[in-house]
């Protein structure tokens, strides 16, 4: 039985009773119908009619069938919204690694880490990638909040799009400070990046897993929408970078930026 259930009510404790024990759940299935009709019939008072015995043995049979039938359909209808919930939360890392989103990834993700980048992708490209990117971050905010009353499947869910989020919202957070210090995009985006840290703060609050240095970057409410906050964190990775990895193709971010058409 899940941990979950020391907060249901009566009904939602005999359901998890049941399916975690299929085998006396029908044993004491079998010996209610047998025994209520029996029990029913020889409370009836002296005097009754054969007749009025099997009408109210017949009564009680129906009424015990339509108590079970309910049970099954609130069962099947519980099944049928868990699986929905679960849906919910598989679309989400799909939309993270699919379709627009992934090949948005892989402009940003070429324009910060691989220096042939600027022979591919254009100024247009990167601008459009980047809000794409930032339109992911909020749909699967906005997934994680349809996720509240249900936490367990809400904490899977993050924990599972952990890494793509991680990359993302870090490479739209290092663009964007990039483009705060240069202006080379010409990026209007303080709205945008205001709304991504809400998200990310949501987020951090349902992450279960240990966060990465790059999340305790974007994080940060400060470093989104604060531009001398973001600014230091932006020289502070760098010099993180220059030290560890002295030869890394992210350094060059702005350069690269800068002959963007």
């Amino acid at each position: 039985m899940s941990s979950s259930s020391s907060g249901l009510g009566p009904l939602g404790k005999l359901r998890s009773w049941t399916n975690a024990h299929p085998g006396w759940t029908i044993f004491w299935a079998i010996v209610i119908a047998f025994v209520a009709p029996l029990v029913l019939l020889f409370s009836l008072p002296l005097g009754t009619t054969m007749g009025e015995g099997i009408a109210a043995v017949a009564a009680s049979v129906t009424l015990i069938t339509a108590l079970a039938i309910a049970v099954k359909a609130d069962e099947i209808s519980r099944a049928q919204l868990d699986y929905q919930i679960r849906d919910a939360a598989r679309l989400g890392l799909t939309d993270l690694t699919t379709g627009e989103t992934a090949e948005a990834r892989d402009i940003i993700g070429s324009l910060i880490y691989n220096t042939l980048a600027r022979q591919t992708a254009s100024r247009a490209d990167v601008i459009r990638s980047y809000f794409r990117l930032m339109w992911a971050i909020e749909r699967a905010g906005a997934v994680v909040e349809s996720l509240r009353g249900h936490k367990d499947v809400q904490k899977e869910a993050v924990s599972a799009w952990a890494w793509h989020l991680d990359e993302i919202a870090f490479n739209v957070w290092l663009i964007g400070t990039t483009e705060q210090a240069d202006r080379h995009l010409g990026l209007d985006d303080l709205d945008a990046r205001r709304r991504a840290s809400g998200v990310i703060q949501a987020l951090s609050s349902v992450r279960t897993e240990s966060a990465g240095d790059n999340w305790s970057i974007v994080s940060s409410e400060a470093n989104w929408t604060d531009e001398a906050a973001a600014k230091h964190a932006l020289l502070r990775w760098q010099e993180e970078q220059r030290e560890r990895h002295p030869a890394s193709k992210a350094l060059r971010l702005g350069s690269r930026m800068r002959v963007l058409v």
